[in-house]
């Protein structure tokens, strides 16, 4: 079941079981960590068979050349390991701009011309608070020009994040 994809904008750094990941806006460190630091599967592609971020393990794969940055993670699904990607995404500095759940969509944005930021909070949290979490899902997040899709189905859990380099 698990796919390959292209992948996020991270840093890497080694330790003795696993790399880890924290997202950065610093496309070189990022670009250097992944190829100094993950097995080549590719020409232009990295892959990790387990990357922590924060304290839950994933399954990684990045493209990078000279003008992009492709990652992607993939996790099997638990209520916890949602919550706790979540809760790394708003320590990295990433705030939710869409959510799509089932077949409903609220765009955080579009709620920001009629409403306060504090408001747009309330409101999104209790439209994703109607759904059980395994309800399949796709949450956008954004930080500064960094955005990355939170995709799950209830089976699996991806980060995709996709990055051109403003060199």
């Amino acid at each position: 079941m698990w796919r390959a994809f292209c992948v996020i904008t991270l840093v890497v750094t080694q330790s003795v079981s696993a790399a880890s990941i924290v997202f950065s806006d610093d496309d070189k460190t990022l670009k250097q960590s992944i190829v100094s630091g993950w097995q080549a599967c590719g020409e232009v592609t990295w892959c990790e068979d387990e990357l922590i971020y924060y304290r839950d393990s994933f399954i990684a794969e990045a493209r990078v050349d000279e003008t992009q940055v492709h990652i992607e993670l993939l996790a099997q699904y638990s209520a916890h390991r949602l919550s706790q990607v979540q809760l790394g995404l708003r320590k990295d500095g990433f705030e939710i701009i869409k959510a799509t759940i089932g077949q409903q969509s609220l765009d955080v944005n579009t709620l920001l011309t009629g409403f306060s930021r504090l408001e747009a909070d309330k409101i999104l949290i209790l439209f994703i608070n109607r759904f059980s979490q395994s309800t399949p899902r796709v949450l956008i997040w954004q930080a500064g020009q960094r955005q990355l899709e939170l995709i799950s189905d209830g089976e699996i859990i991806i980060l995709h994040y996709h990055h051109d380099a403003q060199d």
